[in-house]
């Protein structure tokens, strides 16, 4: 399966500015958490401090899938785009 998953706002101060990154896993629907763990071979061990707590298979920041805030066991499908941001992120 791949997936999408878009760094939104401050989050790209961990990825080294990259903003969107696709993810490749075996089978047909991978878990959020399973996919943030893939991406983060790429985007670097400052990413997986931030993003999950792996001990408690939680994620730090907030996730979401189709306008919903999703948790690390939520199932992502092929093809989807998900998205990662903090909680409180924005401007002024």
């Amino acid at each position: 399966m791949k997936a999408t998953i878009q760094l939104i706002g401050y989050v790209s101060h961990f990825t080294n500015g990259v903003k969107s990154i696709d993810v490749e896993l075996p089978g047909e629907t991978a878990c959020m958490g399973d996919l943030l763990v893939e991406a983060g071979k790429t985007l670097g061990e400052e990413f997986m401090r931030e993003a999950l707590d792996l001990q408690n298979r939680a994620i730090k920041l907030c996730a979401m899938y189709k306008g919903n805030i999703i948790g690390y066991e939520t199932p992502i499908p092929d093809g989807a785009t998900a998205q990662l941001t903090f909680m409180m992120d924005g401007g002024c």
